[in-house]
């Protein structure tokens, strides 16, 4: 697991997307349990609430690598990780579904693979403008519309990170927004608004509240059993009560303490 999690951290800005499927039959609440013990920051999704369950999500380990292609290209244990990269390798623009486009839209496709979405922006409409040609247009169009998804994919999950009171996920999410945009009304806006809610008392206890369970949760990997996990969350519950982070403290101790499948 610890190489997955080191794969996952150095190339998820590159277009890669990783989620374990846990088939022993934990639910949600113990797999997130079980993710925060192991540090993990791809979703682990259980194999009841996927589509996947045509697939072999029961032996251990077994990786699946479906390729830029959408097709399986990989089943395996091991070996996974230089074939994903060879497959990155073919999208050097992630998002963007081509490995290459026309040349007066390469500034463009540049500056969108940096995060640099004004300048691509920029870049991309002054292609339209000129229309060089129906190809380079059309390449044009998609930086555009692959900027539009990913900014409306970050402002929709700082946005619902922000209604569960996950403030920690919000921040970094409008932080990621205003440095794709820096020097534009959108980026100043962005990190005005995440200034203040910087600034707010209640969130500042709310992100220190996350942080704690995710601390207590990861300790939890070095409890002897069972019954010292669900005590441990326990005393959390009770010194972070009235946050968001003290209701999940409560829920997660409930699950651990009610499975038959936990450890």
């Amino acid at each position: 697991m610890p190489h997955f999690e080191e794969f996952y951290a150095k190339n998820k800005d590159k277009g890669v997307r990783m989620f374990a499927i846990e088939g022993d039959g934990f639910s949600a609440l113990e797999n997130l349990a079980f993710a925060a013990e192991w540090k993990l920051t791809f979703p682990v999704v259980t194999l009841a609430d996927s589509q996947l369950s045509q697939w072999d999500c029961k032996t251990m380990p077994n990786t699946y690598v479906i390729g830029v292609s959408g097709l399986l290209i990989f089943k395996g244990s091991e070996g996974w990780d230089d074939i994903v990269t060879k497959e990155l390798a073919k999208r050097p623009y992630p998002g963007i579904n081509k490995d290459k486009v026309e040349k007066d839209c390469e500034k463009a496709a540049q500056a969108y693979a940096k995060g640099e979405y004004a300048k691509a922006e920029e870049l991309a409409n002054a292609v339209l403008t000129a229309k060089p040609g129906e190809k380079a247009e059309a390449d044009a169009q998609l930086i555009l519309d692959a900027i539009k998804k990913n900014v409306d994919y970050m402002r929709a999950t700082a946005d619902a990170a922000k209604g569960e009171k996950r403030y920690d996920l919000t921040l970094a999410m409008l932080d990621k927004i205003a440095a794709c945009y820096k020097g534009t009304s959108i980026g100043d806006e962005t990190a005005e608004e995440a200034k203040s809610l910087r600034a707010d008392k209640d969130v500042k206890k709310e992100i220190s509240a996350w942080a704690t369970l995710q601390k207590t949760l990861a300790g939890n990997k070095s409890s002897k059993n069972k019954a010292d996990k669900v005590k441990n969350l326990r005393g959390l519950q009770k010194s972070l009560e009235g946050t968001a982070a003290g209701a999940k403290a409560r829920e997660i101790a409930n699950a651990i303490e009610g499975s038959t499948l936990y450890k």
